[in-house]
C-alpha cells in the first residue's frame, strides 16, 4: 500500500493520476489534519498500513528519511512489528517541506492531552485527539473530501500507489529503483507494469 478491496474479475484498474493532478491534490492538503499521510502515500508510493504505523523511532530528521520497518492492520487498528514481506522493510529519503511536517505534527501530537497505552510503548506518529490509532476508515474520509475539493476523479487510496509506480517508471526511473521505493518485488514490479518497462520513456520535466 492491506485493507483495500481486491477488484471482481474483469474490474479496470482506475487511471493512474498524472504528475500535475498529485501537485493538486497535495496542494489541497494542508487544512486537513492527517493530510500528512495522504501526502506521504503521494511521494512516497507505500501502503497506507505502513504509513498509519509509523513510529518515532521510524524518523531520521538529520538524514531527512523514515524507516519502514512497522505495519498497521488496517481493519483491527493494531501495530505489526514486521512489515508487509522483507522486500517492504526500506529507508526513504524525504523532502525538506514533508520532514518539516512531519516535525510540526510530532509536535503538536505531543502537545494534546490524551495518550493510549500504545502510544506510551510505541510512540505512534499518527493518532487520534485521544491518543488511539487512527482508523483507515477516517483516512478514506479525508481522502474523499480532498478529491471533491481538488475536483480529481475518485480512485481509491492504494490506487496512488499505482499511480506514483506509474509517473516513476514513465520518467525513466528503473524498476529496481521503483521496487525498492515502494517495497515490492522486483518482478512483481515487471509482471504488473512491464508495459512501462518495454517502452523505456524520457524522463519527463
Amino acid at each position: 500500500m492491506l485493507g483495500f478491496r481486491i477488484p471482481k474479475a474483469g474490474k479496470k484498474d482506475r487511471n493512474p493520476y498524472s504528475e500535475e493532478q498529485i501537485r493538486v491534490l497535495l496542494k489541497n492538503l494542508q487544512k486537513y489534519r492527517y493530510g500528512l499521510v495522504i501526502r506521504l502515500l503521494a511521494i512516497t508510493g507505500a501502503r497506507a498500513g505502513e504509513i498509519l504505523g509509523l513510529c518515532e523511532d521510524a524518523v531520521n530528521f538529520q538524514n531527512n528519511s523514515i524507516t519502514i520497518r512497522r505495519t498497521m492492520n488496517l481493519q483491527t487498528g493494531r501495530l505489526k512489528e514486521e512489515p508487509k514481506t522483507s522486500n517492504s522493510y526500506r529507508t526513504i529519503t524525504l523532502d525538506d517541506e514533508t520532514m518539516e511536517q512531519l516535525r510540526f505534527f510530532i509536535e503538536n501530537r505531543k502537545k494534546e492531552r490524551k495518550v493510549s497505552q500504545l502510544q506510551k510503548e510505541k510512540s505512534l506518529i499518527f493518532l487520534t485527539q485521544k491518543g488511539n490509532p487512527v482508523r483507515y476508515s477516517t483516512i478514506q474520509k479525508t481522502w474523499k473530501s480532498v478529491l471533491k475539493k481538488s475536483k480529481l476523479d475518485f480512485i481509491r487510496i492504494h490506487d496512488i500507489r499505482h499511480s506514483v509506480i506509474t509517473l516513476l517508471l514513465t520518467r525513466g526511473n528503473s524498476v529496481i529503483e521503483v521496487a525498492s521505493l515502494v517495497g515490492q518485488d522486483v518482478n512483481t514490479t515487471t509482471s504488473k507494469y512491464a508495459h512501462l518497462v518495454r517502452k523505456g520513456n524520457a524522463v519527463r520535466y
